[in-house]
C-alpha cells in the first residue's frame, strides 16, 4: 500500500495562504504538560474569569479581538493598569492576577500568536469549514484532493471523486473517519500484518517491553497478532487516537466492497473496468487518506477566537484552588478579634522584694536566669544595652512567674509585653503602669522593622524556654499581633514567619495571608523563556540557549537588576513591539540589534563557540528586560496589598534587617 503524502503545495487549502512557523525554545516548558481541555464547561469557567479581570480593571469593550489583545502580555498589562489597581474596588482584580499563572492570559499560549500571525490562513480555513458544511456538490476537497494526484490518470480521478461524494453522504453527521474505521472494515489480514505488528510495537509500553534481539522478537510478535484478544485492544488503541494515517489497519477487501455497494447499478457498469485493487490501493492512500486529514485540519483549527485556546485543566483547577485559598485567608485576615480577658487584670508591672517572692512560694532560678538572658540580648541586638544590675528584672520576672503560674501558656506575652512597656527601665527597681492604649510600641532610634524582627525571636525564645506547645505558640502570636500589629516589615520577619508556619497559612491568617499573597506573587509571572526571538531551528532554538541560561542564570539576574533610568527608552521599545502578537520574531530581533544602551560582555559567561553570537545577544537581551518587566510588575502586585491589607508588602520581600541602622 502506497503511504505517499499528497503534495503539500497541491493539496494544501489554498496555495497563498502559508502557515508561518514560530519557533519555540526547547527545553524551557513549564513542569506541567500544557493539554487542550475536552471540557467546555471549564472553557466557559475560564472566560468567566477572563471576563471578570477585565471588568475589575475598567475594559467594557465587547470586541473578542480587543479582549485577547489586552490579555496577551501579564507583565504589560500589569504595568498598563498599575494606576487602576490602586482603586479600592480592584480587590478581585489582585486576588485574580496574584492567583493565575497561566490560565488568563495569553503569552504562554502558543496558539494565540500562531493565529495572530496566521490570521490569513485560519480565515480561509473557517471559510471551507462553511463550504463543507453546504450541499456536497460545494465541499471543496471532493473536487481538489483527486485532481491533485498525479498518479490517477482523468477516469481513475472521477471515480475518486464519485466514490468520496458517496462516502462524504453515507458517513452523514458521525463524519468520514468513523465510518471508515467502523467494525465492517477494520481487521487482521493476511496483508496488513505488518502494520499491526508496527502498531503492536507503538504500543509496547501496554502490552510488555520487547526484547532487542530481533529474532526473538517477531516470535513475541507473532504471538501477539495471534492472540485475537490482544488484537482487538490494540484496534481500541489505535481508534482512540483518531489518526487518518492508520489505514493499514482496515481490512481493504471489505472496504472496497462498501464503496461499491454505494454505486449505482449503472455506475457500476461505467467504472467496472476502472475500479480494480490497484486504483483502490491508490484511493485510500492518497485520496481518502487525505480527505480525512485535511478535515481534521479544517475542523481542528477553523474555530471561533474564543475556542482557540489551549487550556490546561490541572493549571486551571491548580488557579482557581489558589483564588479560593487567598480569599478565604483575607476575609479571615480582616477580622481582630478582641485581645484576652487576662491582660485587663495587669494595672502595673510591679517590682516586688526577694522576701515576698519567698513568701509566695519557690522561684525556679534556672527560668529566670534564661529569661533574664534573652531579654538582655534583645537589648543587646536593637542596640540599647540595659544596667548590668539584674536585681529589679530578676524581681520582675518571678513577679509575672508568681502572678500568672495558672496561665503559664501566656507568661511568654506578658513578659515581651513587660519589656515593650518598661523598655530600658525595666531593669531598675521601679513600679511602672502598664498602658494597653500605648501600643503598638517602638523605641527611639531603633528602626521598626528590626525591633519587630527582635520582638519576634524574644518571644519565640520565651516560648521554648516555658516549654509551650506549636498550638500555644501561635495563641501568643495572635495575642502578640493583636497588640504590634500584622505587618510585615522586613524580609527577615518574612523569612521567619515561612519557617515557622510551613504554608500553613490558616493557622494565623493575619500572617498566613501576607505569606501566601508573597508566595504567589513570586510564582505568577513567568518571562517565558520559549517565546524569545529564536531564529527557526538554530543550536540556541534547539535547545542551545536552554542550557545557556541553566548555566548563567545568577549573572543574567543580575544584569536584569542593573537597569536603570538610562535603560528606560530601549526598554519601552521593546515594550511596544512585544505587546504585539503580531510581532515576528524578525521583527523583535531587528529592534533589539539597535539597541546600544545594554552592555553584554561574553567574557563574563559560560558560553558554547557553536552558537550565533548576534542571536545569542538578542536573546539575553530579551531576556533580561523580560525578567527586569516582570520584577517591576511584580513590585506592583506587592504595594497595591495596600488595598486589600492596608500596608504595602514591599519592604517584606526586598528590606533585608542588616541594611538597617
Amino acid at each position: 500500500m502506497h503511504q505517499e503524502s499528497v503534495d503539500e503545495t497541491k493539496s494544501s487549502l489554498n496555495s497563498k495562504h502559508k502557515s508561518r512557523l514560530i519557533p519555540r525554545g526547547r527545553g524551557f516548558q513549564r513542569s506541567r504538560h500544557r493539554a487542550a481541555t475536552k471540557s467546555t464547561d471549564s472553557s466557559k469557567e475560564i472566560k468567566s474569569y477572563r471576563e471578570k479581570l477585565l471588568a475589575e480593571c475598567g475594559y467594557r469593550s465587547k470586541d473578542m479581538n480587543e479582549k485577547e489583545q489586552q490579555l496577551y502580555i501579564k507583565s504589560l498589562f500589569i504595568l498598563r493598569n498599575r494606576k487602576y489597581l490602586k482603586n479600592t474596588h480592584s480587590h478581585d482584580a489582585l486576588l485574580l492576577l496574584v492567583s493565575d499563572q497561566d490560565t488568563l492570559f495569553n503569552d504562554g499560549d502558543p496558539k494565540y500568536r500562531n493565529r495572530v500571525q496566521n490570521r490569513d490562513l485560519f480565515s480561509a480555513l473557517r471559510k471551507k469549514k462553511r463550504d463543507m458544511a453546504t450541499p456536497l456538490k460545494s465541499n471543496p476537497l471532493i473536487e481538489m484532493i483527486p485532481a491533485s494526484v498525479p498518479q490517477l490518470d482523468e477516469n481513475e480521478s472521477k471515480l475518486s471523486e464519485l466514490l468520496l461524494e458517496r462516502i462524504v453522504s453515507a458517513s452523514g453527521n458521525r463524519g468520514v473517519y468513523r465510518w471508515v474505521f467502523s467494525d465492517r472494515h477494520i481487521q487482521l489480514t493476511e496483508s496488513n500484518h505488518e502494520e499491526y505488528a508496527s502498531k503492536f510495537v507503538c504500543f509496547q509500553n501496554i502490552f510488555g517491553d520487547l526484547p532487542a534481539d530481533r529474532q526473538h522478537r517477531k516470535e513475541i510478535l507473532a504471538t501477539w497478532i495471534k492472540d485475537k484478544r490482544k488484537v482487538k485492544r490494540l484496534t481500541k488503541l489505535c481508534l482512540s487516537e483518531k489518526n487518518p494515517n492508520d489505514i493499514g489497519l482496515l481490512d481493504l477487501t471489505a472496504l472496497k466492497n462498501s464503496c461499491f455497494e454505494l454505486l449505482e447499478a449503472t455506475e457500476c457498469k461505467e467504472y467496472s473496468r476502472v475500479f480494480t485493487d490497484k486504483f483502490f490501493d491508490l484511493f485510500v492512500s492518497l485520496v481518502l487518506r487525505e480527505y480525512m486529514v485535511q478535515q481534521n485540519h479544517i475542523h481542528n483549527n477553523a474555530v471561533p477566537i474564543s475556542d482557540y485556546r489551549l487550556n490546561d485543566e490541572a493549571e486551571f483547577q491548580n488557579f482557581k484552588r489558589r483564588y479560593r485559598r487567598l480569599s478565604d485567608l483575607q476575609s479571615k485576615f480582616s477580622d481582630m478579634p478582641e485581645k484576652a480577658p487576662i491582660f485587663n487584670s495587669i494595672k502595673w508591672w510591679e517590682v516586688p522584694g526577694r522576701s515576698e517572692l519567698v513568701a509566695e512560694g519557690p522561684i525556679d532560678e534556672c527560668i529566670v536566669n534564661e529569661v533574664i538572658t534573652h531579654i538582655r540580648q534583645f537589648f543587646q541586638r536593637i542596640g540599647i544595652p540595659l544596667v548590668q544590675d539584674n536585681v529589679a528584672l530578676s524581681a520582675r520576672i518571678g513577679w509575672v512567674l508568681k502572678q500568672f503560674s495558672n496561665n503559664r501558656s501566656f507568661i511568654p506575652i506578658i513578659i515581651l509585653l513587660m519589656v515593650l512597656s518598661c523598655g530600658r527601665q525595666i531593669a531598675h527597681a521601679m513600679e511602672i503602669r502598664f498602658n494597653i492604649k500605648s501600643f503598638p510600641v517602638v523605641f527611639n532610634g531603633v528602626a521598626r522593622a528590626k525591633q519587630r524582627y527582635e520582638e519576634l525571636r524574644l518571644l519565640e525564645q520565651l516560648c521554648k524556654s516555658f516549654h509551650l506547645t506549636p498550638d500555644e505558640y501561635i495563641r501568643s502570636a495572635k495575642e502578640y499581633i493583636k497588640f504590634q500589629g500584622k505587618q510585615i516589615r522586613s524580609r527577615d520577619e518574612y523569612i521567619f514567619w515561612c519557617k515557622y508556619l510551613k504554608r500553613k497559612y490558616e493557622h494565623l491568617p493575619a500572617i498566613g495571608f501576607q505569606l501566601c499573597y508573597i508566595n504567589y506573587c513570586t510564582q505568577c509571572l513567568y518571562p517565558h523563556y520559549e517565546t524569545l526571538c529564536y531564529s527557526s531551528a538554530s543550536s540556541l532554538h534547539l535547545g542551545g540557549y536552554y542550557y545557556f541560561l541553566k548555566l548563567n542564570k545568577h549573572y543574567i539576574h543580575k544584569l536584569a537588576l542593573q537597569l536603570s533610568k538610562e535603560h528606560r527608552n530601549e526598554i519601552n521599545v521593546y515594550k511596544k513591539f512585544w505587546v504585539k502578537p503580531e510581532s515576528t520574531n524578525a521583527i523583535i530581533r531587528k529592534v533589539i540589534e539597535q539597541f546600544t544602551s545594554i552592555k553584554i560582555d561574553f567574557d563574563k559567561f559560560i558560553i558554547n563557540d557553536k552558537y550565533d553570537y548576534d542571536e545569542l545577544k538578542c536573546l539575553i537581551v530579551e531576556t533580561v528586560i523580560r525578567i527586569y518587566l516582570c520584577r517591576k510588575s511584580r513590585r506592583i502586585l506587592l504595594k497595591r496589598f495596600k488595598i486589600i491589607g492596608g500596608f504595602s508588602l514591599i519592604n517584606a520581600l526586598y528590606r533585608r534587617i542588616e541594611h538597617l541602622n
